[in-house]
């Protein structure tokens, strides 16, 4: 069954806030949007990305002062997807559990016997180097950009 995504209508900017997102039959897909919404077929080739961010956003650590929002964006542009985790008082500790995911997630793409090619497995290696050099960022932990894992 092909994944949808449903995010406001009225949002503007380049990117979506997905509001909830979930499985249903291509025919059914547009039935999952409620008023001044949009419902869209997640692209084949953007599932791997997008069940990798749906599950970073469904692991988040509890938030239960509200200190932070972990959120799916989709760009309807190139119809691809990132997430956001930010806070006017993101911790350290927060980006670095979201990183850690991360790493453990693609952890296979570096074994010898990975299925990749050389030139596959290298921008594996770069996308890794990228999410360990975080913390050297401008903004860090209140403003994060994370990279897009190689698709």
């Amino acid at each position: 069954m092909p994944a949808f995504i449903v995010y406001s209508s009225l949002e503007g900017g380049t990117d979506r806030t997905v509001i909830r997102y979930g499985e249903a039959p291509a025919e059914d897909i547009e039935d999952q949007a409620g008023t001044n919404e949009i419902a869209v077929a997640v692209l084949a080739s953007q599932l791997d990305n997008f069940y990798t961010y749906a599950r970073i956003v469904e692991d988040a650590p509890e938030n239960t002062s509200g200190s932070y929002v972990a959120q799916i964006k989709y760009y309807p542009g190139d119809q691809s997807f990132g997430f956001f985790i930010g806070s006017s008082i993101s911790s350290d500790i927060t980006v670095k559990q979201q990183r850690d995911i991360l790493l453990a997630d693609s952890d296979w793409t570096q074994l010898a016997d990975a299925p990749l090619t050389a030139t596959k497995k290298a921008q594996w290696a770069t996308y890794r180097q990228a999410l360990r050099d975080i913390s050297s960022q401008p903004g860090y932990p209140g403003s994060v950009t994370w990279p897009t894992p190689p698709s």
